[in-house]
């Protein structure tokens, strides 16, 4: 067997004038990295499974604490291997596993692994919803492997409870993001503003506060940014499975914020997340600068409703599919039915989905999604109203809990109506 790595420790001491106090704080904690490990191996068991594969980056983040370039072997039973293309000292560094070596070129992957004394089995898991054809026939083939089983679904649903220290990290995003829509209205009084250019404030103001820039989602093309809509912008459609999507800057972005200026008395939803270590908490506001009209007034005050309405019964137990149910149920009570999640021929198939390392993660609050809640996890209620003239959105992250629901995005819910530039 080969040597241990060195300890964190005595990496950071041969790096500490590269390394920050600041970064260090990020590790991902030791025992936090080694209990997603024994879940994922235990599911891996009862899925009659004997080894996986690991590629994708947010896996490898996961079930190690680093990011960096390799594979992840990780056996049912045992001690994983992470095998870096590179950096090998920082990987060393950022994560706690006892096994982690170079990988020179992706065709040692074998040898690599029955180093730490390991057989490759006939069957292994690996991430079909991730890897490229090319890339899956390529490691087959090197592996000698005769048969792939999906193995990320089972780390969604691993994924989909989170620890105590994920929702430490998820709340401090949501802080964050509270201190970002503060900055709102004193950019939104600025004359000729653009969507965009209120985004970018936005985006810069939380960079500054350490909001991490990247938000990852789960699936093929799957592509978002900063939403800032407003009036007739905030009812384009396009090709998300969205309630709305906004014209974006040109067909190579086709959605979000564009060059459109604000106007006087129209809507500005502004949908977006922050990012602390890797987790996000999404919310969405809406703003005006200068009196709406009374519709979007009652159409976000019966957001708030059906808002109400769902967190009183998101409990464990609770079918995703029959919270979906309620929100129709509750818009459709308000007047609202058609304009709730979209204009009539373009509604959105959800009301509600998970959030954490990835902005589509389960559960997933949708019909057909009969599977429950469970304790720990994690849904960010995606509540919109879109009219021919503008939309207006509210939406939070939620945490629920064994008894509680907590909200861990704490930014001002109100219709916020800032002076008018012209008062």
């Amino acid at each position: 067997m080969p040597q241990n790595p060195p300890s964190r420790g005595s990496m950071f001491a041969a790096h500490a004038q590269y390394v920050p106090a600041f970064y260090q704080q990020t590790l991902t904690p030791g025992p936090e990295v080694q209990s997603r490990i024994t879940h994922f191996q235990e599911s891996m068991r009862s899925s009659g499974l004997s080894a996986a594969l690991m590629a994708q980056n947010i896996h490898i983040f996961y079930l190690t604490g680093t990011m960096q370039s390799g594979f992840l072997f990780v056996p049912a039973a045992g001690d994983p291997v992470l095998l870096v293309k590179n950096d090998l000292a920082r990987a060393r560094f950022e994560s706690p596993l006892r096994n982690v070596a170079s990988l020179p070129a992706i065709r040692e992957l074998p040898e690599r692994i029955e180093h730490f004394g390991y057989r490759i089995p006939s069957v292994l898991g690996m991430e079909l919803d991730f890897l490229p054809v090319g890339t899956h026939r390529f490691l087959s083939s090197l592996l000698e492997v005769g048969e792939s089983r999906d193995v990320s679904g089972l780390m969604r649903q691993i994924r989909a409870v989170k620890s105590a220290y994920e929702i430490t990290q998820m709340r401090r995003a949501g802080r964050l993001g509270a201190l970002v829509f503060q900055a709102v209205p004193r950019a939104l009084i600025r004359p000729r503003i653009t969507e965009i250019g209120l985004a970018g404030h936005l985006c810069q103001r939380a960079m500054e506060l350490g909001s991490q820039v990247i938000l990852r989602g789960r699936g093929m093309n799957t592509e978002f940014s900063w939403q800032v809509l407003s009036g007739a912008n905030g009812a384009v459609q396009g090709h998300h499975d969205a309630p709305l999507t906004g014209l974006g800057l040109s067909p190579a972005w086709p959605a979000d914020s564009s060059l459109k200026v604000i106007q006087e008395n129209e809507p500005v939803m502004i949908d977006f997340g922050t990012c602390v270590n890797g987790y996000q908490a999404d919310q969405t506001r809406t703003f005006a600068r200068g009196e709406p009209a009374r519709e979007f007034i009652r159409a976000h005050q019966a957001l708030k409703r059906i808002e109400a309405a769902l967190i009183d019964r998101m409990v464990p137990g609770t079918a995703c599919q029959s919270l979906y149910e309620i929100a129709w149920e509750e818009a459709r009570k308000a007047g609202f039915e058609s304009v709730f999640l979209g204009p009539p021929d373009h509604k959105a198939k959800f009301v509600g989905h998970g959030v954490g390392l990835e902005a589509n993660e389960l559960p997933v609050l949708a019909a057909k999604q009969a599977y429950p809640l469970e304790a720990g996890m994690t849904v960010a209620l995606e509540l919109k109203m879109v009219f021919e003239k503008g939309a207006v959105g509210l939406e939070n992250t939620l945490w629920i809990s064994e008894h509680t629901i907590e909200k861990l995005t704490s930014a001002e819910e109100s219709l916020t109506v800032v002076p008018s530039s012209t008062a």
